[in-house]
């Protein structure tokens, strides 16, 4: 008898082990947006206009400053439903798509979602989206040399600066 209540402790243990892990994955997962809506919220009330307060801010939350008013940004700049119905991605998804308009944000948010891309997979469809979307300029007018720089990729054959090969920038043949 002592010995099954001890299995059953031991599994309800486990259970809510669990179930506490859940919610501080929960908490963990939302707390960049936790601390840009609270910023954003004493901007609006007149709080945080005086840097003292950001002051503060960094003395409570361990941030920095540029750091806060990041997750602030990024917690202006998208739609608070939206973070709620997708658990599934990352702060940094939501990093990502901050800067396009809402319609854009919807899209690549959606196609994250439904393929499950990492932030780095993200970034790269946003940027073949962004090559893709631009129009090239007509030249007009009669000239006698054309310069024309293909974007080769070299397979790792050239040297390769900080900045990394041209693929890492721009889709290259």
């Amino acid at each position: 008898m002592a010995e099954e209540r001890r299995v059953i402790t031991e599994i309800t243990i486990f259970e809510d082990r669990r179930e506490i892990w859940g919610l501080l994955k929960q908490v963990k997962d939302n707390l960049q947006f936790w601390i840009g809506d609270w910023a954003r919220f004493g901007e609006k009330k007149g709080y945080y206009t005086d840097s003292k307060v950001y002051d503060e801010l960094e003395e409570i939350t361990g941030l920095k400053r540029q750091r806060i008013k990041q997750y602030k940004s990024v917690a202006e700049r998208t739609e608070s439903f939206r973070r709620l119905n997708d658990n599934e991605l990352a702060f940094s998804h939501f990093e990502e798509v901050a800067s396009l308009d809402p319609a854009k944000q919807k899209q690549f948010l959606d196609k994250a979602s439904d393929e499950n891309l990492s932030v780095r997979e993200l970034r790269r469809e946003i940027r073949l989206d962004n090559i893709s979307n631009r129009q090239p300029e007509l030249i007009e007018g009669k000239y006698k040399i054309i310069y024309v720089d293909p974007p080769w990729s070299y397979n790792g054959k050239q040297d390769i600066d900080s900045l990394g090969g041209a693929n890492k920038h721009y889709p290259t043949i």
